[in-house]
């Protein structure tokens, strides 16, 4: 049996001791499960703070991010860290992460009801209304 497939079978330890870097989240060479092309596995594995595991990625895409001012465009936005589109269980504003348009760019702050279609702002609204009073 070759190493590569025997560190496999036994899974990692990343992060999981005070001697190893959190910051690696299995995502590089040091990480036996990257190294040899195969996901972390629950139970398999006893790593920390992990990012090569579908379902903590799966787990983390169901909170969304909560982005104010940098508008999900840096990589301080966990969706964009995630390499996922915000969605609509996200509460930024001024998306350009693709929330709620299936891709393109949207912002939530202009979405109806249900995150769909744009909203008339007040004052819109106000001129519409004083129109119609004088077409009477």
């Amino acid at each position: 049996m070759s190493a590569s497939v025997d560190s496999a079978r036994k899974g990692c330890s990343c992060g999981s001791s005070k001697w190893q870097n959190f910051s690696t989240k299995c995502l590089n060479r040091k990480c036996g499960c990257y190294k040899d092309g195969v996901r972390c596995m629950l139970g398999r594995c006893k790593c920390k703070r992990c990012k090569n595991n579908p379902d903590q990625l799966a787990y983390e895409g169901g909170k969304g991010c909560t982005c104010k001012s940098n508008k999900c465009k840096i990589m301080t936005c966990g969706c964009r860290e995630r390499g996922a589109r915000c969605t609509l269980e996200c509460s930024c504003q001024g998306c350009e992460n693709g929330k709620g348009t299936g891709g393109e760019a949207a912002d939530k702050s202009d979405a109806g009801p249900g995150g769909q279609g744009g909203t008339i702002s007040s004052d819109k609204a106000v001129e519409s209304s004083s129109k119609r009073a004088k077409l009477k």
